[in-house]
């Protein structure tokens, strides 16, 4: 019997030597944690960590904060992703909320990172791509996530936002990829979501990447930002809100904002940015005099929009609430007035799946007059 029992031991012993490690860390060890765990393993806090140098992951690995606070109480990024291997970060409150202080960045050419159950509090960027050269084939999900600026110190992101450069996911020269967005929340960003990059030949060809936005809620001095071509936004059942509490007269901006061919390079002939919208809501705030518009869209030729009925019949719901706009989209940047309503009724579709109420119930087009 004993000899046994000492057998069924070895093979145990056998069995969890082969599965990847799980350590649990509370203290100033985190770093040496994920060092010496296992590719494919778990690093588990056990208590709140406070780190000053930035944590380095090279390699697949799940870094669970198990319901814990990790605190990076300097400028830059408290997480550098360096790895194309799989990288999970979960259940944790993150706080980066020194002068530029930033979230995760990641550094790999290909990343694959799952940002799951996590609530972020930044002072000037959440999520960044900063590799060398382009990223290609990159997925990044985000889940019941939530990306805060700190500098909005009493928590009213409903009606304030940093206005400027602060970003809550920041894309730059990122080619054929998808970014996932689900049940999660952005909020008091300048640029909620950017999308910019190297300029070849005038243009920033992302090579058809996805951005998925699923139930979420967008909200700061932009939703999207989108210096990018060849680039497909799928928004469904979502809440996108413009916000502006500046008095400069050069701060106008709206809650999507494509730049297309702003400075007149020639897109003309590149692939389209193509938005397909589905149920939620489109609308805006301001608290100063700069204007707040809806949908900003500067030239003609690469970006195509469509609306959709979500479920049954729940349009979208498009509501001006500044008075600062004269139809649902504007701009034609470069354009004749005439040009820019041909671009209009060949670019825009569905505007039956829209709800738009203009502000105090006024009428809205989507046209310019």
């Amino acid at each position: 019997m004993k000899r046994r029992i000492i057998s069924i031991l070895a093979v145990c012993c056998l069995m969890v030597s082969m599965m990847p490690a799980a350590f649990a860390t509370g203290g100033n060890d985190l770093q040496a944690q994920i060092d010496n765990t296992a590719a494919g393993g778990t690093v588990t806090l056990t208590g709140n960590v406070t780190i000053s140098t930035p944590l380095t992951i090279n390699k697949a690995i799940t870094l669970d904060g198990n319901g814990n606070t990790l605190t990076y109480d300097q400028s830059g990024e408290a997480i550098k992703i360096t790895t194309n291997d799989n990288v999970v970060i979960e259940d944790m409150i993150l706080n980066a909320e020194a002068s530029n202080g930033q979230g995760i960045s990641l550094y790999s050419s290909s990343p694959k990172v799952e940002v799951n159950g996590v609530t972020m509090n930044v002072d000037a960027r959440g999520i960044s791509f900063k590799q060398d050269g382009y990223a290609t084939n990159a997925h990044l999900a985000l889940d019941n996530t939530k990306i805060y600026n700190s500098r909005i110190t009493d928590g009213d992101y409903e009606h304030k936002t940093v206005i400027g450069d602060t970003r809550g996911i920041s894309l730059f020269d990122v080619k054929s990829s998808v970014i996932d967005i689900n049940n999660s929340e952005i909020y008091g960003f300048g640029y909620t979501i950017n999308l910019a990059g190297t300029l070849v030949d005038g243009i920033r060809d992302y090579d058809g990447t996805t951005v998925n936005v699923t139930d979420s809620k967008l909200m700061g001095w932009t939703a999207f930002n989108v210096w990018s071509s060849d680039t497909t936004f799928n928004i469904t059942n979502s809440y996108l809100k413009g916000i502006n509490n500046s008095n400069g007269p050069t701060d106008g901006f709206a809650t999507i904002v494509v730049n297309d061919d702003i400075y007149g390079y020639g897109w003309g002939s590149t692939k389209a940015n193509m938005f397909y919208i589905t149920g939620g809501t489109i609308t805006n705030y301001r608290s100063g005099s700069a204007s707040e518009q809806l949908f900003r869209v500067d030239d003609e030729g690469i970006t195509e929009v469509n609306f959709e009925i979500y479920g049954r019949d729940q349009h979208v719901k498009i509501i001006d609430g500044t008075g600062d706009s004269s139809s649902v989209f504007y701009s034609g940047y470069l354009m004749t007035p005439d040009g820019w309503i041909n671009y209009m009724t060949q670019r825009v579709h569905g505007e039956g799946a829209c709800e738009v109420t203009g502000y105090n119930g006024q009428t809205l087009p989507f046209i310019p007059a």
